[in-house]
């Protein structure tokens, strides 16, 4: 019997990188005093302010998230022009015990992120497929091609960019830390496309 090959056409790109760094003290504790002024959300609570990464406090972390930025672009994408992405919103979400975040995706926005301020052992983010297929086949042992769901664990300092429109949720937080971390949209800035080909865009 001959040999075969399963090629994983298209895959999701999904970048982890971690701060080198522990987060300071003036930082952590910018993030903790925000617990007090946030809205609920459906399972959890965010900051009332949306640009978060624009306060003074938080400027060497959105450095470290731009120059994120600027690897998943050129590594994933590889664009030929002189385009760049920019954070559009920023805020931190707070999650207790028993909370979660439901399954949702980021509109208005190519790459979305999330810091972790504060994760444990117990702490994981759930990736949902966009599958629009009829057939339900139970299979024997789940892989990355059969699965219409993938968590990947999370820590203190990890981050995590990834397509916007990948559907995304929390479980049912577990442990007794309150589970911290700070999510983002971007969008693209430059010249896309060519005039010849009638396609330009200049953002």
């Amino acid at each position: 019997m001959s040999d075969i090959n399963i090629h994983g056409l298209f895959p999701t790109p999904i970048l982890e990188k971690h701060l080198d760094r522990i987060f300071t003290k003036k930082e952590i504790d910018f993030v903790s005093k925000h617990k007090n002024k946030c809205v609920k959300n459906l399972g959890n609570i965010h900051t009332l302010e949306k640009n978060i990464l624009d306060k003074k406090e938080l400027k060497h972390i959105k450095k470290f998230i731009e120059l994120s930025l600027e690897e998943y672009l050129r590594n994933i994408f590889n664009p030929k022009k002189n385009v760049k992405l920019y954070v559009t919103q920023s805020w931190i979400n707070y999650t207790d015990i028993n909370g979660y975040h439901k399954p949702h995706t980021h509109q208005n926005s190519l790459v979305s992120g999330v810091l972790y301020f504060n994760a444990d052992d117990n702490d994981s983010i759930s990736f949902y497929k966009n599958d629009t297929s009829f057939i339900t086949l139970q299979p024997k042992n789940f892989n990355v091609f059969n699965s219409t769901s993938w968590w990947m664990k999370v820590k203190t300092g990890q981050l995590m960019l990834f397509p916007s429109s990948l559907m995304h949720g929390v479980n049912t937080k577990q442990g007794s830390n309150t589970r911290i971390s700070l999510a983002f949209n971007t969008f693209l800035k430059g010249s896309l496309g060519h005039s010849q080909d009638l396609n330009e865009l200049v953002l």
